[in-house]
């Protein structure tokens, strides 16, 4: 998902050497299967041992438990970041971001890096902790599409711009709520807010004029669709969805190569995973000049566009769960630094 040739290479080429390694040796096990089979048991289970003991078993038991995703792991405004500003030291596992919160619901893991409009918090009962040293930048969402689209087809960006300051935080929030815990639809749950905004549908066209992409997370799912929604009701273009790209980097290049049109993005992601500045104090955290920046930057080199942003901030948050953070008394991430 971060599209890492390294990370890519260091999996392939060990899990190549086990495969021959273990082949020759089944090759030896085969001439000598009596003789050896005793032996190998025992060592097989002595290796188990081990490698639960080091994997499963935590090493420190002072330390808090984190679960996180790869790309925030990886991405320049994620973990790496975050644990040089706060001096944290968390024992973190990878994991999907669909498993992140069973986990810390569950009691496997204590931390968890989320999305401040997560309907999960309300559902599990989950704390966003403070982030007290401003971290982490603004994240206001909007859709990001190629310049020749609008070139040729300029009712488009007419018509998502109609999203303008439409959706609150609480209102994207009880959207991902109700896909994730009453089990709605996508598109059903993009449907019914916008009928309740004022905007007459129309039934879905077959087609492709226009691509829309999505992330592998259910905010993103439901945005793509609100977006299919709304073109479609607005113009006589047919809407095509791509859902589900594994990370930040797979989808910007892929729109960058025409094989999306437009994907909802957020301003702080673009600012810090995707251009990278050198030097963002004077911008970070102040909403319109973060627009602003990467507006000016994406158009000069990119020909891409971000449209206007859609209201919500959709910050990066650590969560944990309620009782527990209560119990400690942690109320920002400096506490949780502290413990």
């Amino acid at each position: 998902s971060t599209n890492n040739p390294e990370m890519i290479m260091a999996g392939a080429l060990p899990a190549a050497l086990m495969a021959l390694i273990f082949d020759w040796l089944m090759s030896k096990l085969e001439k000598r299967i009596n003789q050896l089979i005793k032996p190998l048991l025992i060592l097989v289970a002595l290796l188990l041992i081990s490698v639960i003991t080091y994997f499963v078993w935590p090493n420190d038991t002072n330390q808090f438990r984190a679960g996180f995703p790869s790309e925030f792991i990886e991405r320049g405004d994620g973990y790496r970041g975050l644990q040089e500003v706060y001096d944290l030291d968390l024992q973190v596992n990878e994991m999907e971001i669909g498993l992140m919160y069973d986990a810390v619901k569950n009691g496997n893991v204590d931390v968890i890096s989320g999305f401040s409009t997560d309907g999960r918090i309300k559902a599990f009962d989950l704390v966003s902790l403070k982030d007290d040293k401003n971290y982490f930048p603004p994240y206001h969402a909007a859709p990001l599409i190629r310049d020749e689209i609008i070139t040729e087809y300029p009712e488009v960006a007419h018509s998502l711009n109609q999203l303008a300051g439409l959706i609150s935080n609480e209102e994207m929030a009880e959207m991902n709520y109700n896909v994730d815990q009453q089990k709605m639809s996508f598109e059903q749950v993009a449907r019914d807010f916008l009928e309740n905004k004022g905007f007459e549908l129309t039934v879905n066209r077959r087609g492709s004029d226009i691509i829309v992409g999505s992330k592998n997370f259910t905010e993103s799912f439901i945005l793509a669709h609100i977006f299919k929604l709304v073109i479609e009701a607005n113009t006589s273009l047919a809407v095509d969805l791509k859902l589900g790209f594994g990370g930040t980097k797979l989808l910007f290049d892929a729109l960058n190569t025409g094989e999306v049109d437009i994907y909802p993005e957020y301003t702080g992601t673009g600012l810090l995973v995707i251009l990278k500045p050198d030097n963002t104090d004077n911008i970070l955290y102040k909403k319109q000049e973060v627009y602003n920046y990467v507006k000016q930057v994406f158009e000069e080199n990119y020909d891409l566009r971000w449209l206007q942003p859609l209201g919500f901030n959709n910050t990066f948050a650590l969560m944990m769960r309620r009782a527990q953070a209560k119990e400690l008394n942690i109320k920002t991430i400096s506490d949780l630094a502290k413990k």
